[in-house]
């Protein structure tokens, strides 16, 4: 398997390298280098990135909040001059931390240990899991898609509901979620609610009943979506 990769980086030599790296490495393709960051996420949404390479410190957003923001489902190795930050990236259980300048071989490092999770998860028979990482309590935390029951917003805040009944909130607009999660897994079905049709065991013209008996409203602005999506 070919890994398709993106660098994010404000250097422009910084990328220089992480390109005539990738090109010395097998099973690499750097498929494009960006130092704008919405650049980076339209590519994405454009083409199949399996590997972020990405800084930390940049002017325009924090690597970390890139990764929170668009970086759902992909694996990333951070790469930064500042190793304080090493804690922070592993946090997000980023596949490695490459400490600037790294030479060759510790970049192949980072590169073999990218193959190896997905030889893993081959291995398994099990597809790679689409996770989203949020921000909450000053730490990220890395949340598989399959344990999302729905999402639950209110002014700048947006609650996570989890399978298990736990919840996680963070600061964040209800439109920046929906754009995070993935729409062939999530729909959003009211202006505070947007669900995971995994969960969905019925639907009315004004309610969604989810597993465990939940009940959440349909917005009439999103009623015609919502049907049409799930195919009534």
């Amino acid at each position: 398997m070919i890994i398709k990769c993106i660098a994010l980086d404000d250097e422009p030599l910084s990328m220089e390298i992480i390109q005539a790296f990738s090109n010395q490495t097998e099973g690499v393709e750097l498929l494009g280098c960006f130092t704008d960051a919405q650049k980076a996420s339209d590519f994405m949404k454009a083409h199949d990135v399996h590997l972020i390479f990405l800084d930390i410190q940049m002017p325009d957003m924090n690597g970390l909040d890139f990764y929170q923001r668009y970086g759902s489902g992909k694996m990333v190795i951070f790469t930064t001059a500042y190793s304080e930050f090493a804690f922070e990236g592993f946090n997000v259980q980023a596949v490695d931390f490459l400490v600037k300048p790294f030479d060759l071989n510790r970049f192949q490092q980072a590169c073999t240990k990218a193959k190896e999770f997905i030889k893993l998860k081959a291995a398994s028979g099990e597809p790679l899991p689409e996770y989203v990482t949020i921000k909450s309590d000053y730490k990220f935390n890395l949340i598989n898609i399959k344990d999302i029951l729905y999402v639950e917003s209110k002014d700048d805040y947006v609650k996570y509901i989890l399978k298990d009944k736990k919840f996680i909130l963070t600061k964040m607009t209800t439109k920046s979620t929906q754009d995070m999660l993935p729409n062939h897994t999530f729909i959003r079905i009211h202006r505070s609610y947007i669900i995971n049709r995994s969960y969905l065991l019925s639907l009315s013209s004004s309610s969604a009943i989810l597993t465990g008996g939940i009940e959440l409203p349909i917005g009439r602005k999103y009623k015609e979506e919502v049907l049409a999506s799930i195919g009534q």
